[in-house]
């Protein structure tokens, strides 16, 4: 007879890191908040180490670790159930030197006025956030948006040193929208006919609704003209 193991799936774990988001130096880093994604999802324990191969001897005694400047390589090992093992390495950038991201936003126009503006930081992030470093936009003015506007448009968000230093730009997509009507009309509304036995209703009598921020509401209605015929409700 040979020893097996019952129910246990003799599949490796298949290991893949997210890359992390870069520190300060000096800064704590924990790797325990790494997204370790396993292909194979064989509930494999991690351990962390400092060489590669990794072995009990380079394992970390803590997993907290302190990235040197410009960065630092980690190894993250893999163990299955089944004594299964895969290794992936993890460089964790130390710098004070930002990188710059933009995200696309959407917007809605103010009722109240017919416009909407952004902040810088709406827009874009930048990391690592070591000091002496400022989001903004250029002359300092924030965008305005209106009507004229609505759709997509292109921003620029810029990274300033506050020593002098080289300023960085990226590029966000802000969709403006109209907000969204409050489509509303009347519970009742009675209709006389003229002395000719005819009347045409006018749906702006009925709509209770909110107006839109852009441009005349277009309204319509159906069946709109009465006769004698009609007598009744509708």
């Amino acid at each position: 007879a040979y020893p097996f193991l019952l129910g246990v799936s003799a599949v490796g774990p298949e290991l893949s890191v997210t890359p992390p988001t870069p520190v300060c130096p000096g800064e704590p880093f924990d790797l325990t908040t790494l997204t370790v994604t396993d292909a194979n999802n064989t509930g494999a324990v991690l351990t962390y180490h400092s060489a590669s191969p990794a072995t009990p001897d380079n394992e970390l005694p803590s997993p907290v670790v302190t990235p040197e400047s410009p960065s630092s390589t980690y190894y993250i090992l893999g163990t299955s159930p089944a004594v299964c093992t895969d290794e992936a390495a993890v460089t964790v950038e130390a710098t004070t030197t930002p990188t710059l991201t933009c995200q696309d936003i959407t917007v809605e126009l103010n009722p109240a006025n017919g416009w909407a503006t952004v902040s810088p930081e709406e827009l874009a992030s930048f990391a690592p956030d070591c000091g002496g470093y400022t989001l903004g936009f250029l002359n300092n003015t924030a965008p305005v948006f209106t009507c004229a506007d609505l759709g997509e448009n292109t921003v620029s968000v810029f990274l300033f040193s506050d020593n002098g230093g080289r300023t960085r730009r990226c590029l966000a997509t802000v969709t403006v929208v109209e907000p969204p009507l409050n489509v509303e009309c009347t519970d009742a509304y009675t209709l006389e006919l003229g002395l000719e036995g005819t009347a045409t209703l006018d749906p702006a009598e009925l709509y209770t609704g909110s107006q839109p921020v852009c441009g005349p509401l277009n309204l319509t209605a159906s069946p709109a003209d009465f006769t004698c015929a009609d007598i009744g409700s509708h």
